[in-house]
């Protein structure tokens, strides 16, 4: 989709001219039909209801005939348009179908359609195909389908396989780095459901992002979905002498393999950590640690979260986007990620009437205990002060403009002390939430 942004609430013509390919070597235009005085033969109003997803089943039915579309639309805040052209299964032919559609905001959809001049479809065949479409949105047909993504993350290496349900595993990659902590990738495989091919990307895509975050908070290191960019790499001889700079593409891609879903039991299991919650031990790699493990309750926070309502997946999820967001920054601006673990344990506030002035140490009381709030309170920097200056001053507290010198004999640990502290609270405190499904105490 192309689309442009409209100001006024008033329905505009495209300044540029567009072109899409025509899948025979050329290119055809875009034509915005929403300004034509013509006659349209079909009209069709969608209730309010289904107009959300009724484009996503128009073209959803194009993929089942083979058909591809285009289209430039106008999104507005009061109300959406758009013009779009379908093209049949012969490249460089004809298009079949040209449509045009509105939609207010949160309102019904009104679609008007013709067959295009010397597309070949008749006006019969139109109708079969718009009543098609009513059926697949009526019914709210889905496809599910297999979709294969990565995850990368810095630290020890993901070797075993992990089943979180029957439509979703993490396994590990072909290749891992030559040492053991360094940057990892963990192969996602699920089984996703959506309106057409786009539905079910779209919907992979979220499950990733929400899983992204979910190992985040369980497994207490930063995942994310892997970036596919170009960057400048340095390469070297084999006596270890400069000899270019170069861009290169960076990312993994795993070298063969079938893409579908792997049969269980292909790998061992991933190693099992015994835990004790609330957890608020700081871990580090040991000398025997060859491998990433998971704790032994991991399906359990797992079968948790989906079974979360929409609000409190919705707040989870606000809540560990926080935690990553830490994560990330950590440690090259050392000041906003400790205060984004402050509003990690925030955004747990209960959403109840009279828990608005809540702060962050009435969460944690509330969570894993008072001990934990009395080992914050007594941290040399709090960390509600770091967070409010930073947020609303600018201060850096972590003394991240100043020089830096490795292995300074007279250096202050107590920022490094505290954001490790938060770290862990942050942690026990999300999860604690999910378990409790959701929930605190009304105490607090």
């Amino acid at each position: 989709m192309i689309s442009k942004t409209g100001r006024g609430g008033r329905r505009q013509k495209a300044g540029t001219i567009l072109q899409v390919s025509d899948g025979a070597g050329g290119f055809r235009q875009i034509i915005d039909r929403r300004f034509e005085i013509t006659d349209w033969p079909i009209h069709l109003i969608v209730a309010a209801s289904r107009s959300q997803d009724w484009l996503s089943h128009f073209a959803a039915e194009c993929e089942v005939r083979n058909w591809s579309s285009s289209e430039i639309s106008q999104l507005d805040a009061a109300e959406n348009s758009g013009s779009r052209t379908v093209s049949g299964q012969t490249p460089g032919a004809a298009p079949i179908i040209e449509c045009t559609w509105e939609r207010p905001r949160n309102g019904g959809l009104v679609v008007a359609l013709r067959p295009s001049q010397g597309g070949g479809l008749s006006e019969e065949d139109l109708r079969a195909f718009v009543a098609d479409v009513e059926s697949r949105s009526i019914n709210k047909v889905k496809v599910t389908a297999h979709r294969r993504g990565y995850l990368s993350f810095e630290g020890l290496p993901w070797r075993g396989e992990l089943w979180l349900n029957d439509s979703l595993c993490l396994s590990p990659p072909v290749q891992h780095a030559p040492f053991l902590a360094a940057p990892q990738v963990v192969l996602v495989n699920s089984m996703a459901s959506g309106i057409g091919a786009l539905g079910v990307n779209a919907s992979f895509d979220q499950e990733m992002r929400h899983l992204a975050i979910f190992l985040t908070v369980v497994l207490g290191q930063y995942f994310h979905l892997q970036s596919f960019h170009k960057a400048w790499a340095i390469e070297y001889a084999q006596d270890g002498k400069f000899v270019r700079c170069h861009l290169a593409n960076l990312g993994y891609v795993e070298p063969h393999g079938t893409l579908a879903m792997p049969i269980s039991g292909g790998y061992p299991s991933v190693p099992i950590q015994t835990i004790s919650r609330p957890d608020l031990e700081i871990r580090a790699i040991r000398s025997r640690d060859t491998e990433l493990s998971v704790p032994e309750d991991i399906h359990e926070l797992y079968a948790h979260f989906r079974s979360l309502d929409e609000p409190e997946r919705v707040q989870f999820l606000s809540a560990g986007n926080a935690l990553c967001i830490s994560k990330s920054l950590w440690p090259s601006q050392q000041t906003a990620s400790v205060a984004f673990l402050v509003v990690a344990c925030e955004a747990l506030k209960p959403r109840r009437k009279g828990a608005k002035n809540m702060d962050a140490f009435a969460i944690v009381g509330a969570l894993i205990g008072q001990k934990a709030v009395a080992a914050l309170r007594a941290l040399p920097l709090q960390p509600f002060k770091i967070r409010g200056e930073h947020f609303h001053k600018g201060t850096l507290h972590a003394d991240e403009l100043l020089p830096s010198m490795l292995m300074a004999p007279f250096g202050d640990p107590s920022f490094s002390y505290t954001s490790y502290m938060l770290s862990t609270v942050a942690h026990a405190c999300i999860i604690e939430w999910l378990r409790n499904g959701g929930r605190i105490a009304r105490t607090i």
